[in-house]
């Protein structure tokens, strides 16, 4: 039985400002075996972002779950499963 290095199960986020909700991503589930290559291709504002904040443990969802081979993102990211390399570099400070 072939494991999923990630899985996307029923994943839905909004984002809430100013009064308004932004339905991000609407039940997304994906399969990603170990070594697969996976581009995520679409518009501006599509929710390709935040699919990958997600994955990342930046962000967490409401409703639904994803999985770094078994385990939260949040949890593989701190044993160093993975790592998140981010779009745009963060400003330093000395």
């Amino acid at each position: 039985m072939v494991t999923a290095a990630i899985r996307i199960d029923g994943v839905s986020k909004w984002f809430h400002r100013a009064g308004e909700s932004v339905h991000a991503l609407d039940r997304v589930g994906l399969e990603v075996a170990d070594r697969e290559f996976v581009s995520l291709i679409g518009p501006s504002g599509c929710g390709k972002s935040t699919l990958l904040r997600l994955i990342g443990g930046l962000l967490a969802p409401e409703r639904g779950t994803i999985e770094i081979r078994g385990e939260t993102p949040s949890l593989a990211r701190r044993r160093k499963h993975y790592s998140f390399v981010p779009q745009a570099p963060a400003p330093v400070s000395y």
